[in-house]
């Protein structure tokens, strides 16, 4: 006997945004395909709840039923990135990676043998690290993992 989950308004939500975000995520076919299939995953299994061993404590499908709020399109979030309560720029901060809102600050000097690239460019410039993008969570098959799969187009690649 198979049980058919029905999805809550956030799960819908979320397929929604994910079908108009996929065109313009960074990367080339063969991410755009791997984003595909990780919310594939995510679409068929949905927001885990209290049944799900690893998320017994926290039950994200009550608590987000109605909680999606709309993904921002890329070139609206980067306009938006700064905001207008802090200049980043002025803040006196030691020459280390910096973000906000997920965009990178600066290409901070790196020591010999250390590389930083910014995900966003990597994806676009179909770095070779991507290639790696992922290992660590091999055979993982969490939900909000696959959704971060889905979504995900910023952050810091640092390669020693």
């Amino acid at each position: 006997m198979s049980v058919t989950m029905l999805k809550n308004s956030t799960e819908t939500v979320l397929a929604e945004q994910f079908a108009l975000a996929l065109p313009g995520l960074p990367g080339n076919e063969s991410m755009r395909e791997r984003r595909k299939s990780a919310f594939a995953h995510f679409d068929a299994v949905g927001l885990p709840s209290r049944r799900v061993e690893a998320w017994h404590y926290t039950d994200l499908r009550t608590r987000m039923r109605e909680a999606a709020l709309p993904v921002l399109s890329l070139q609206e979030r980067d306009k938006t990135a700064w905001g207008t309560q802090v200049d980043p720029l002025a803040l006196a901060v030691p020459k280390i990676i910096s973000f906000v809102n997920g965009n990178q600050l600066n290409e901070p000097e790196m020591p010999a043998g250390v590389t930083c690239i910014s995900m966003r460019a990597a994806l676009i410039a179909n770095h070779s690290l991507l290639a790696r993008l992922g290992e660590a969570l091999e055979g993982i098959k969490d939900p909000i993992v696959a959704l971060n799969d889905a979504f995900f187009a910023y952050g810091v690649i640092v390669h020693v």
